[in-house]
Parts: C-alpha cells; structure tokens; sequence
C-alpha cells in the first residue's frame, strides 16, 4: 500500500512536529522541575530565615526583660540608698545639734563664777578647742 507523496510528507511533518512537541515537553518538564527546586529552596531558605528570625526575636525579648529588670533593682538600690542618705543626714544634724549644745553648755561652764578649779577649767577649753572648735 502506497502513501501518496503529499500524504507522506504531511505524515513526516507531524511526525517531526510530535519529535518537537515531545522535546518541548521535556525542556518544560526540566524548566518545571527547576523552578520546582528553586522555589523549594526559597521556601526552605524562608523557613530558616523565619526560625532565625523568631530566635533573634526571642533573644532580644529576654534582653529587654533583663534590662527591666536590672532598671528595676537600679532604682530600687537608688531609693534604698537615698533613704540612708536622709537617716543618715537626719543623724548627722542630730549630732551637729547635740555638740552644739554642748559646746554651749560647756561655754557656760567656763564662764560661771561658781567654777573655781582652774584645771578642770582648762581641760573644758582644751576639750572644747581640740573636738568642738570653740573659743571662749
């Protein structure tokens, strides 16, 4: 059985045109396949990234909760400290108040003609010369 000539060249025309379509379909394929990879990559290359991400996040999260925390104990050592200050002050004027006072009584001491003994008259002064700095 004969071919006619225009039915055999048409016949290898689609024969050719399957060969192309079929190499076609295969460079799709390996094109498909590859941007398959590349987008798995980039998918896996996100996911790494987001548990970077979340790792830095976590980090930071806990630097900020040391952070407050150490803000908080630093003010509360501050107030402490300046509440021993005012004592301290509170004491320290307490003190000033009570040499004073006595430096006064002591002046009077000395001045009082009931005070006859010259010595202990000398130590009051050397006393109030030596710790009070207070003259007669």
């Amino acid at each position: 059985m004969d071919v006619p000539t225009f039915a055999q060249a048409r016949i290898s025309e689609l024969s050719h045109d399957i060969d192309k379509c079929k190499t076609e379909g295969k460079n799709l394929q390996a094109e498909c396949e590859k941007q398959h990879a590349e987008y798995q990559q980039e998918c896996d290359r996100f996911n790494s990234l987001c548990i970077e991400y979340n790792s830095i996040k976590s980090t930071a999260q806990l630097q900020i909760d040391d952070h407050e925390d150490i803000k908080n104990q630093f003010i509360k050592f501050i107030q402490t400290l300046n509440e021993n200050m005012k004592q301290k002050s509170a004491q320290i004027q307490n003190l000033q108040e009570t040499v004073s006072t006595s430096a006064n009584l002591f002046s009077k001491v000395l001045a009082s003609p009931g005070l006859e003994s010259n010595e202990l008259k000398q130590e009051i002064q050397q006393l109030l010369d030596a710790h009070l700095n207070v003259e007669k």
